[in-house]
């Protein structure tokens, strides 16, 4: 056979092979484009202090922690590698504890805070490697919380229960995969920072103990989301 003519034939062959794998090498990467959500559980503390600027070498912190669960639901939009959205989340919680206090005048005083529910919303700004979604989130945070003192050194007053909704700031980022069509897992932090409230009275006194109290919160939380737009 011609050398000429051998060439051609292997050059047509690799042209046909070329052809054939062409459309499985040249599969879409996934796109992360849509409206997403489902449910997330994860933990989360709460670190409180409690100030009185009667007594301003007074204060009295403690950390409640507990477990997180809810749901979440946002919009992811793709442009290139680049992942713009928002996402909305909203999860009860289980985050309590007490402290007891040993100041002088305050001794065996009980303090507990119990942080209900949190809701966020924020804009997320995150960059893809095909099923991998590395991202970053800020926004605003709201909590509520039940504060609950019982009193020793205070004769004559009973157990005080007081209600606390608060806004404040969030920031965050997390890793996502995802591990099917449609389908994909999250982890993530986030930081929520309420800074310091308003008045509270401790105690029913006309001009009683009033106290300021600063609220942060941590939470991790482990995410499953479903693409309802892919």
């Amino acid at each position: 056979m011609h050398p000429g003519r051998v060439v051609k034939s292997v050059v047509g062959l690799a042209a046909l092979f070329l052809a054939a794998i062409a459309p499985a090498s040249a599969q879409p990467a996934y796109s992360w484009t849509g409206f997403y959500g489902v449910v997330h559980l994860g933990w989360g503390s709460s670190p409180i202090t409690y100030y009185d600027p009667a007594f301003p070498d007074w204060y009295l912190s403690h950390r409640p922690h507990g477990l997180i669960g809810g749901g979440q639901a946002g919009f992811n939009y793709q442009n290139g590698r680049w992942v713009f959205g928002v996402e909305g989340d909203l999860s009860g919680a289980a985050i309590t504890k007490s402290v007891v206090d040993d100041k002088p005048g305050f001794a065996g005083d009980v303090f507990e805070a119990d942080v209900k529910w949190i809701a966020t919303a924020a804009g997320r700004v995150g960059y893809a490697w095909d099923r991998w979604l590395i991202y970053g989130k800020g926004g605003a945070a709201r909590a509520h919380s039940e504060l609950r003192f019982q009193y020793v050194q205070q004769a004559g007053f009973g157990p005080t229960k007081l209600q606390s909704t608060r806004t404040g700031w969030m920031a965050g980022g997390g890793v996502e995969y995802a591990f099917r069509p449609g389908w994909s897992l999250k982890l993530e932090y986030n930081y929520v920072d309420f800074g310091r409230s308003g008045l509270v009275t401790f105690l029913p006194l006309p001009d009683g103990f009033v106290a300021t109290f600063s609220q942060r919160l941590h939470l991790i939380k482990f995410g499953l989301n479903y693409r309802f737009w892919t």
